[in-house]
């Protein structure tokens, strides 16, 4: 039966192909869907490469799906076969070409692009060469992914496609997360999470669901400031109540933090009263969850100790990784090369099996050496410079002008990296999720557009 579905959701993913405009929304909502790894059979000759990678779920069909598409089509555009005809006249010379080359030169991606050929050089240097090369490809593949988001919406140009998905998807999957805490009935893991009173919807962990639900929430309020019918307001409201409340389900503190602070910066860059009214709101709404759920509570309680402090369970992976710093200041241990690292040399500090680090930047500290951290910092301050510009537009611009719905996606798009990078320095996945690279490759478009850079 299992065999039976993959080839189902491969058919339909290359039928989605006829239709290009779907493959982002497509995209969003599949990789949510992390329960369907256990509809598909795992690929367990794959797993010698690492512990996840014979795993097969929608997300990954999917964005293979996206990523072969794009391939596909920038073959034959200008390829050999471009003359004998097909998609020879949606992609002249001048059109695909050209913004293509546009993409990869966008300054994220290229500091991106950096950042991966380090990787693959510290495989000179590596302590684990076979994790280093499957991190690069794992990271060279979603780096393509993100060009073909470009891609994607720069063709349709329609930017709106992301932010509504991600608002669409993840009142979705709030909806999930509501119903659990109130039926205490878990779709998946609840084995796991029923003890711990947190919930995790279709997740395999409850912190990523909160991520993703920050980012359905930025994407909602960006929604909500441009310019909505009265019915669509209320409708939008509701979503972010339904959001909220999920998210304080999830017990993830990381994902708390990243939204507050996410919320603040979008108050300050965007000065409109409806962000202040979202801000109450979610003020009003947390009273309440925390007077239906006191666990919910307990773990806020945590936050006065600090993000790193709360999660004392795992500071001995953030000392290790310090050490692996201090002792490869320049270079680090190589791409992939921490979890080696802690099995061979710092195993008997481990608990509880746990042997990768939850920490991205002190990933990257003891990977990459400041050289790593270097291009990560630089990436931010790109990203710092991008938002500063929107915001500018935002308050100097009309709100009837082509630029400033695109300058609010832009902010949208900064601050859903900002959640990520935020989120990542409790449960990891920085480069490696596919949520940045889809905002990355928005970004990218709407550079590429001339109105925002």
């Amino acid at each position: 039966m299992s065999w039976i579905l993959l080839i189902l959701a491969v058919a339909l993913v290359i039928g989605g192909w006829c239709y290009p405009r779907l493959l982002v929304p497509l995209l969003i909502a599949a990789l949510p869907l992390e329960i369907s790894r256990t509809w598909f059979p795992r690929l367990k000759h794959l797993e010698k490469l690492g512990t996840f990678v014979g795993m097969v779920d929608l997300g990954r069909i999917m964005a293979l799906a996206v990523v072969l598409y794009f391939l596909y089509t920038t073959v034959r555009s200008h390829g050999p076969w471009a003359r004998y005809g097909g998609f020879q006249d949606s992609f002249r010379a001048g059109t695909f070409p050209d913004r293509s080359r546009a993409g990869w030169r966008d300054r994220l991606f290229s500091l991106s692009g950096i950042y991966i050929l380090y990787g693959l050089l510290s495989v000179i240097w590596s302590v684990d060469r076979l994790h280093t090369l499957t991190g690069v490809v794992r990271l060279g593949l979603l780096w393509v992914l993100g060009l073909a988001v470009y891609r994607i919406l720069t063709e349709e140009r329609d930017y709106w496609l992301v932010p509504q998905s991600f608002a669409a998807v993840g009142t979705a999957l709030a909806g999930v997360g509501v119903y659990e805490m109130v039926s205490r009935h878990f779709l998946w893991l609840g084995q796991i999470y029923q003890v711990l009173h947190r919930y995790n919807a279709t997740f395999v962990d409850a912190n990523i669901y909160a991520r993703f639900l920050v980012l359905g929430m930025l994407a909602t309020s960006v929604w909500l400031l441009n310019t909505v019918p009265r019915a669509g307001r209320v409708i939008g409201y509701l979503a972010l109540a339904i959001q909220l409340a999920a998210l304080l389900g999830t017990g993830s503190r990381t994902g708390w933090a990243a939204c507050g602070l996410a919320f603040i910066l979008l108050a300050v860059l965007v000065p409109r009263k409806p962000v202040y009214v979202i801000l109450a709101g979610a003020i009003l709404l947390g009273g309440v969850v925390l007077l239906v759920d006191p666990a919910v509570f307990l773990r806020i309680q945590d936050l006065r100790h600090g993000l790193l402090a709360a999660s004392t369970e795992r500071s001995y992976l953030w000392q290790a990784g310090w050490d692996m710093f201090v002792k490869h200041p320049l270079f680090g241990v190589g791409l992939g090369g921490f979890q080696k690292v802690m099995l061979t040399r710092y195993a008997s500090v481990i608990r509880n099996g746990v042997s990768l680090s939850h920490t991205a930047l002190m990933t990257t500290a003891a990977e990459l050496g400041i050289i790593g951290v270097s291009i990560v910092l630089a990436f931010l301050l790109v990203l710092l410079a991008r938002a500063v510009r929107a915001g500018h537009r935002l308050r100097v611009g009309s709100d009837w002008s082509e630029s400033y719905p695109r300058a609010l996606l832009t902010i949208f798009a900064v601050l859903g990296v900002f959640v990520v990078f935020v989120s990542a320095q409790g449960e990891g996945r920085f480069w490696e999720d596919p949520y940045l690279w889809i905002l990355l490759g928005l970004l990218g478009a709407l550079a590429g557009a001339g109105e925002v850079t």
